[in-house]
């Protein structure tokens, strides 16, 4: 597979992360799937990482878990960038892969602008102690994920690409209890700045 290609596998897989820590630590925000499609230039993927929606839950409710959201929507970009070597705003910037989740986050924080940059500060205080932790070692079983080693080509669309999320979840089920830590203490930092 293509450098593209690895790019969106770990920036989606970057979602994946958080949505797993979030569910260890609150019980909440299980990915139902994550999709890997080429569109066609430039060996170009886009990636989509679909939430679980409780059974009864409606889809269109407004976000109640704030911070959570938040941090599942910027770790794309972090766990890209630290793959890439790249300070995580080169990915989540208008101009970037992650305009999508930055589009998505600025909406969450209309109504929180004051707090804004302090929320800015905080991401980019957190992505320098990944940057550490990727320094250490911790990172290193998890960047030796092979992409190919997860996807699933499907059968009807062939520019389309599933992952399997139990064989992902079983290979970084070590890394997330060792990372869960430094999640808490990102996330626990979020709603101590929004005050929720």
């Amino acid at each position: 597979m293509s450098n593209n290609f690895q790019r969106v596998f770990f920036h989606e897989v970057g979602h994946f992360v958080a949505k797993e820590l979030n569910f260890k630590l609150n019980g909440i925000g299980e990915a139902e799937s994550i999709e890997l499609e080429s569109i066609g230039y430039n060996n170009e993927y886009l990636g989509r990482t679909k939430p679980k929606i409780p059974a009864g839950v409606d889809p269109n409710r407004s976000i109640v878990h704030l911070a959570e959201k938040l941090a599942s929507l910027v770790y794309g970009c972090f766990i890209q960038s630290l793959f890439l070597n790249q300070n995580f705003t080169i990915c989540f910037d208008m101009k970037g892969n992650g305009i999508e989740d930055l589009k998505e986050w600025d909406g969450i924080l209309l109504n929180f602008s004051n707090k804004r940059s302090e929320i800015i500060k905080n991401e980019e205080k957190y992505f320098e102690k990944l940057i550490s932790l990727k320094e250490n070692g911790h990172f290193d079983s998890f960047f030796g994920l092979n992409p190919d080693d997860y996807v699933i080509k499907d059968i009807n669309n062939l520019s389309l690409y599933h992952l399997n999320l139990n064989a992902v979840r079983a290979n970084i089920d070590e890394f997330l209890e060792i990372h869960q830590q430094y999640y808490y203490e990102f996330l626990n930092e979020i709603k101590n700045i929004l005050e929720i």
